[in-house]
């Protein structure tokens, strides 16, 4: 996958997911073993999904997929980081990178 492709099915799947708070996703230089993460900022109300710069693009959507599963699921009563409501979520994203726009 090259980088446009990338950006722009990030960008597709952002206005899908039709979330309360905007989100916006950087590729950077994450912390030894840490592929990404996803943070909501209460004083901004956004969240941030930051996925590590050195890895593949296609492999860079995987990983946008999981954490946008926390996005979705951060506000509900299931408040395990991997539990059931977050599986719903990354499902339903994960899902979204195979559907014809």
């Amino acid at each position: 996958m090259d980088k446009k492709t990338y950006y722009s099915t990030v960008a597709c799947i952002k206005k899908r997911l039709k979330l309360e708070y905007p989100v916006y996703v950087h590729r950077t230089k994450m912390p030894k073993d840490y592929l990404g993460d996803c943070n909501f900022y209460k004083d901004k109300k956004c969240f941030v999904i930051r996925i590590e710069k050195r890895i593949p693009y296609g492999w860079a959507l995987d990983i946008f997929a999981h954490e946008a599963g926390h996005c979705i699921s951060f506000f509900s009563k299931d408040k395990k980081d991997h539990g059931r409501s977050w599986a719903i979520a990354y499902a339903r994203v994960y899902e979204m990178l195979f559907e014809e726009n």
